[in-house]
């Protein structure tokens, strides 16, 4: 089996959740075709969708250590991004931040057993806007536990 690390295999889970964000499949919007890792998209070009999402992780801190583990609480945002000039901007904004809670914060709060405690959730903040930028939005932050053992950053897949 390939090996991934920790945290890469708390993104993946993370981002096959968001695709799951479909019309069909019982949300608002369609922006689980579009999912970015790691920036937020510009979505400047006239064939670029109205709305996507961005997965951000942020920064890891070591919550304690035990024995030779390391624990950790990881901070990944998932931002909201929809274009300025689309119909009711903000009203699109506020139904990808409803449909993120929903596909996120499933009954399995431990990300496939991957956890030994539950993910919960920060607070939701509005992306920052520079000027000229072609798009809107906001972000929820969700706090990953997660523990790692010293020097062994990586699992099988």
């Amino acid at each position: 089996m390939p090996l991934v690390t920790r945290r890469e295999a708390i993104v993946d889970i993370f981002a096959d959740r968001l695709r799951q964000i479909r019309i069909a499949n019982g949300y608002t919007t369609d922006a689980g075709s579009a999912v970015y890792l790691g920036e937020i998209p510009t979505l400047n070009d006239p064939n670029d969708p109205n709305v996507s999402l961005a997965i951000l992780p942020g920064d890891e801190e070591p919550a304690s250590h035990q024995m030779e583990h390391v624990f950790f609480t990881w901070a990944i945002e998932i931002g909201a991004v929809v274009k300025i000039d689309a119909t009711d901007a903000w009203r699109l904004v506020e139904h990808l931040i409803a449909d993120i809670k929903q596909a996120v914060e499933t009954v399995d709060r431990k990300l496939n057993g991957n956890l030994p405690d539950r993910i919960s959730r920060g607070p939701v903040r509005q992306l920052p806007r520079e000027a000229g930028s072609t798009t809107t939005g906001a972000a929820v932050t969700y706090l990953v536990p997660y523990p790692e053992p010293w020097g062994q950053p990586r699992i099988e897949a």
